[in-house]
């Protein structure tokens, strides 16, 4: 159901692609942002159970990865989500995607660049 949710927002979102300011920086405007969310961290806490890491994720993942930075604005919008999706998924259940963004130095430096954007916005 919310996969579906995310489709149909992401789609009533190209048609409200030249909205005005105020209404896009409102949260109906990114709300397929949200729902993927509420179903990642669905998977995740009900997955988290079994842990049988596998190297064919791997490949999903990185190929996930290629493919989120390959979209333009407009497919982002539709696309997008569902690839976070898919590459936190397979990064859960990749072998070494997974040991990769769980070292200590990858976790660090993700924290310091979101604290510089966040700064950097304030």
């Amino acid at each position: 159901m919310l996969l579906g949710l995310t489709l149909v927002a992401g789609i009533v979102q190209l048609y409200f692609w030249d909205a005005t300011l105020r209404f896009k920086l409102s949260i109906l405007y990114a709300i397929q942002f949200f729902l993927i969310g509420f179903l990642m961290a669905d998977i995740y806490l009900v997955d988290s159970k079994e842990k049988s890491l596998k190297w064919q994720w791997d490949l999903v993942a990185i190929g996930a990865w290629l493919t989120l930075f390959a979209l333009e604005d407009r497919q982002g919008w539709v696309a997008f989500p569902f690839l976070v999706l898919t590459v936190c998924i397979a990064t859960f259940r990749g072998l070494w995607m997974s040991r990769v963004l769980a070292n200590r130095f990858v976790v660090t430096l993700g924290g310091c660049v979101i604290a510089s954007i966040f700064f950097t916005m304030s």
